[in-house]
């Protein structure tokens, strides 16, 4: 009895330890020109010169492969403890010293979602808009960050702002002025009154 008990546990753990590692190996982010989706972003994020068009052509070929990657870092937090210890290393100047924080990860994904072609985009609209309801004011701006870099339908545009209006008091002057421009029949990217 002990033996067929122990059987059955191995036969258990190895099952187990095959659905992790292939849901470890099955989540790898896409690649263009041998570089990953993180890698094109950390690009575009630091301004590397001539690195934008680079960056959106990767967007346009990574494509639909790219949104669960991109939804991840939309979602992306840092602890109360991770603050401050950044916080502590960037007040002494530690410039070797670095690591990823939700506020880069919250950059990248607003460069790739600005990159996508308009179908692709399109299909991570509503799981971005239901971001703009996290409890976290982080996560609601990065996605209504990343919204706003696609190029979006007017209609969404503006089901957009006015969701917006619940958490960022000047998405209503993003409004306004998307409103005047609708009336003028001069929509373009949305942009506030300077």
């Amino acid at each position: 009895m002990k033996k067929r008990a122990a059987i059955i546990c191995f036969l258990l753990l190895g099952l187990g330890l095959g659905i992790g590692l292939s849901g470890w190996l099955g989540r790898r982010e896409p690649k263009y020109q041998g570089r990953t989706l993180s890698g094109w972003l950390e690009l575009g994020a630091r301004g590397v010169p001539k690195a934008g068009d680079n960056v959106q052509e990767a967007m346009r070929h990574m494509g639909t492969n790219s949104l669960p990657f991109l939804l991840e870092m939309v979602r992306a937090k840092d602890s109360a403890a991770k603050k401050k210890v950044t916080e502590w290393v960037y007040n002494r100047d530690h410039e070797d010293a670095h690591w990823s924080t939700a506020a880069e990860a919250h950059l990248m994904a607003e460069i790739g979602f600005g990159g996508l072609e308009e179908a692709d985009g399109q299909m991570a609209v509503p799981a971005l808009m239901k971001l703009m309801e996290d409890a976290d004011q982080d996560v609601r701006m990065c996605a209504f960050h990343s919204l706003n870099a696609m190029n979006l339908d007017k209609g969404t545009q503006r089901q957009v702002l006015v969701q917006a209006t619940n958490f960022f008091p000047t998405a209503v002057r993003y409004l306004q002025y998307f409103d005047q421009q609708a009336g003028s029949n001069q929509v373009g990217t949305v942009k506030p009154e300077q």
